[in-house]
């Protein structure tokens, strides 16, 4: 941290800062896999150096800007280079654990909202091509939780399709220590009879 609490720097590999399931831990999520959005739109770790405020500390405004090598987590890389910026902005009331999916805590009303972009620099990768946005939230209220997401993304040539998704999700803590979740997510790409969707509870 360069100044702690306004401004980090990191590098090496690590999330890129892109959708709230991502950046969410799995040993705090409330449904074992994340839904089929996170991969369908790019969301994972990479190879990169990225700036931000602290953001998953869930305090006021939230923001972080990288620039990745655009190759995955894991990977090797080639002589190509296809670089991903990236950047999320975000804001969250009422001291909400915004990384959290569980109300475990209970409380009055607390929200998150936030937004990320990214854009693959080179466009000649297939499996990474063109633009991506998603928008998502988080509200907790004595027990209760919900999450979600809506996604996009927009080819920069022909060989990749436009894209849309989404993934809804809720769930309620009981006798304190037990939580009911449900979730149902659809990824809906360019074309005719090739939308998927998933639902799951826990």
């Amino acid at each position: 941290a360069l100044t702690k609490g306004v401004l980090h720097l990191r590098a090496g590999q690590s999330k890129r800062p892109f959708s709230r399931q991502q950046l969410t831990s799995s040993g705090k999520q409330e449904v074992v896999d994340r839904a089929l959005t996170d991969e369908a739109f790019g969301a994972g770790r990479d190879v990169g150096v990225m700036a931000h405020n602290g953001y998953t500390k869930g305090t006021g405004v939230e923001w972080a800007a990288g620039l990745f090598n655009g190759n995955g987590a894991n990977v090797v890389p080639d002589a190509r280079f296809n670089p991903a910026a990236v950047a999320r902005v975000g804001y969250n009331h009422g001291g909400i654990k915004g990384y959290s999916e569980a109300d475990l805590e209970g409380g009055p009303l607390r929200f998150a909202v936030a937004a990320s972009a990214q854009a693959h620099l080179d466009g000649t990768a297939e499996e990474n091509n063109g633009l991506r946005g998603e928008m998502d939230f988080m509200l907790k209220v004595n027990g209760l939780s919900a999450t979600g997401g809506l996604y996009m993304a927009s080819p920069l040539d022909e060989r990749a399709d436009d894209a849309l998704g989404f993934h809804a999700q809720a769930g309620y803590v009981l006798a304190g220590d037990w939580q009911p979740a449900v979730r149902f997510a659809s990824h809906m790409p360019a074309g005719d009879n090739n939308d998927e969707s998933e639902m799951g509870v826990c």
